[in-house]
């Protein structure tokens, strides 16, 4: 055997990881389900709880971004309360078709608006009605919070 196929042999050797193969891991934290949201002067305020695990059960030390969402419905549109995952997802289906994101959450704007264990968020109406509100007469806000890890 000539040095080139020692050393190539040598090298196969040492690459690989024993043990069998495993998938990537995906992160994708769990839904937030107690939003709530409540008008104080000009200012809708959300709040709800910092999101600390994902859907595997696993601690979600990192978060890349939190999403604000915001629809604009037509008086008499809204949806009632989800009562299965079907409703849930027709729910994340209008809001993620009506709707759109009004704000992006880096991690640094996340330390200033976290209370504890909640994050409360500000989103001044004055200025939505100034640039969309005034179409609609009588138009209902919904609101949702999407966690990117």
């Amino acid at each position: 055997m000539g040095f080139a196929s020692a050393v190539a042999l040598l090298l196969l050797i040492g690459c690989g990881k024993e043990g069998p193969p495993l998938p990537p891991e995906i992160r994708v934290a769990e839904r937030t389900t107690d939003l709530t949201a409540f008008q104080e002067g000009d200012d809708a305020v959300l709040q709800w709880s910092y999101p600390s695990l994902t859907t595997d059960g696993r601690g979600l030390t990192e978060v890349e971004t939190i999403q604000i969402w915001r629809a604009t419905l037509p008086e008499g549109q809204e949806l009632p309360p989800p009562s299965s995952a079907q409703d849930r997802q027709l729910r994340r289906q209008l809001l993620e078709g009506e709707g759109e994101v009004i704000k992006e959450l880096a991690p640094e704007e996340l330390a200033a608006i976290t209370r504890g264990a909640d994050l409360i968020f500000r989103d001044d109406l004055a200025r939505w009605r100034e640039s969309e509100g005034a179409a609609m007469e009588s138009p209902i806000l919904w609101y949702g919070v999407r966690t990117v890890c």
